[in-house]
């Protein structure tokens, strides 16, 4: 029952986008706009981007999860101790 009410709601929500029942669908998306309006840009905010994922970096990736950094600390060692233990191909990178 509950999922057939969320596909009658969502199915409608193209239909009120179809026409024009929202002023505000071509105005900027911004949040305070949205929560005023009671949520007629959702669309726009569905097509923004949140996060972003940098490029990896080895030569940083090595220094901070590498053998020598691993080895530098105490906890370090206990970490590559556990890998041992546990039976880990690859120890650290």
């Amino acid at each position: 029952m509950i999922g057939r009410l969320a596909s009658t709601l969502f199915n409608a929500i193209p239909s009120f986008v179809g026409k024009q029942m929202c002023p505000t669908l071509n105005a900027a998306p911004s949040l305070s706009n949205q929560l005023i309006n009671g949520g007629c840009n959702l669309i726009t905010i569905r097509t923004n981007i949140r996060y972003f994922f940098p490029r990896p970096n080895e030569v940083r990736r090595i220094r901070r999860h590498g053998w020598h950094a691993r080895m530098a600390t105490l906890g370090g060692r206990k970490v590559i101790m556990r890998r041992i233990l546990k039976g880990r191909h690859v120890l650290a990178h």
